[in-house]
Formats: C-alpha cells, sequence, structure tokens
C-alpha cells in the first residue's frame, strides 16, 4: 500500500476551503444559470439533475456563461438526446452556427495584435 490515508475506497482525499467554492467557476456557473436559465438550487444534486432532466436548458447556460458567439441560433432544442442506451446519435445546437477562429480569438482583440 502506498498510502495509508487513502485505504479505504471512497476516503475523501481532498475539499476545497469555503472561500475558494465561493470564488470557483462553478459557482459562478450555478448562479448564473439560476439567474438566465431556470435551474432552482444550488445545492450540487440538483446542478446534476437539471442537467440530466433539463439538457437543453443546460447545454444553452453553458453556451451562454461561456460566451459563445452564435452567426445563427435555432429555436428548436439544444439538445436532442441519442436513442436511450446509446452514446453515438446525439445532436447539439443543431440549426446553430458559429465562427470558431472567432470564438476562439475574441478575447485577445484588446492585447497586442
Amino acid at each position: 500500500m502506498l498510502c495509508k490515508s487513502f485505504s479505504n475506497y471512497g476516503d475523501k482525499m481532498w475539499s476545497p476551503s469555503k472561500e475558494r467554492v465561493k470564488n470557483s467557476l462553478m459557482t459562478s456557473f450555478i448562479d448564473f444559470s439560476i439567474k438566465n436559465h431556470h435551474l432552482t438550487s444550488n445545492d450540487w444534486k440538483s446542478v446534476v439533475d437539471w442537467s440530466n432532466t433539463k439538457t437543453s436548458d443546460f447545454w444553452l447556460s453553458v453556451s451562454d456563461f461561456c460566451g459563445v458567439k452564435w452567426i445563427q441560433q435555432n429555436e428548436n432544442d439544444i439538445f436532442e438526446p441519442a436513442p436511450k442506451g446509446q452514446l453515438i446519435g446525439s445532436r447539439w445546437f443543431e440549426g446553430h452556427s458559429l465562427n470558431f477562429a472567432q470564438n476562439l480569438l475574441h478575447d485577445l482583440k484588446d492585447e497586442d495584435q
């Protein structure tokens, strides 16, 4: 055994401080999603449940939070799952289009060009 403190499966290896949690991007995303995308609670189980049951809201929130700049948006569902039990076949943001370079480089426009 390499490390005695991790001898039991499920032992917690690390927990962030309350300050670190408060200032994390995940907390910012959760707060943003509550304000803008129908997430109703900030506890982790609610976030996971929301991402699995309101999948279109979740992915739209990810897109908005990350600042994706769309050229064209479709009003239909953002996410269509694959047939039950399959991974391949899911569709995200169908009917949407973006300029990858614009999204990749947009934060650089104010820096040295």
